[in-house]
């Protein structure tokens, strides 16, 4: 599995709230190395999921898994392209049951620490007219830079993703333009 799938899985695992331990462990970043500092912008198609769309690089592989946190038991799904051998990109989404809470700031320290890092540049967002933080994830993470977006609409968590090896500290075009695209 690319390591965006990675960081949507273990980012939907960490936002289960009330710090409850609901599984995951540390991520394994396996990505063979760059075959060029280059990546060919590959075309973008409509991808249409349970209630939303947005458009991805390619055909994305989708998984879902259930887990038990301390809002209950819930089915994470995931769709995760991997765009080249250094890029991956991702979208997972989870529904809450009725009545449980939220905290942004719980999810994103708990994302960044499944996937064996901490967050950084932490920014506020509205999209669309719903809340959401966007951050990176740094630390050891064997060459990777992760990037992620959490939003929370209606009683549905949405994550976004990309992981980039040998990446900077700003989010690729195709990762901005996959978030532009997103409808919900």
């Amino acid at each position: 599995m690319c390591s965006a799938g990675l960081v949507i899985a273990f980012a939907l695992v960490g936002c289960s709230g009330g710090g409850s331990d609901a599984g995951g462990g540390q991520s394994t970043f396996d990505q063979p190395p760059p075959s060029s500092g280059r990546l060919a912008t590959p075309t973008s198609q409509p991808f249409r999921g349970d209630r939303f769309s947005l458009s991805v690089p390619g055909k994305p592989e989708l998984s879902t898994k259930t887990i038990d946190t301390a809002v209950g038991k819930v089915k994470l799904h995931n769709a995760y392209v991997n765009v080249s051998s250094t890029v991956g990109l991702g979208v997972g989404y989870a529904d809450y049951p009725r009545g449980s809470g939220f905290d942004f700031d719980f999810a994103v320290a708990a994302a960044a620490q499944q996937a064996g890092g901490r967050a950084a540049d932490i920014k506020h967002i509205t999209y669309r007219g719903v809340a959401g933080r966007d951050f990176r994830i740094v630390g050891k993470l064997n060459g990777f830079a992760l990037f992620e977006r959490i939003m929370f609409v209606g009683r549905r968590i949405y994550t976004f993703s990309a992981a980039i090896k040998n990446g900077g500290r700003t989010p690729p075009a195709i990762y901005t333009s996959m978030l532009n695209s997103f409808r919900f």
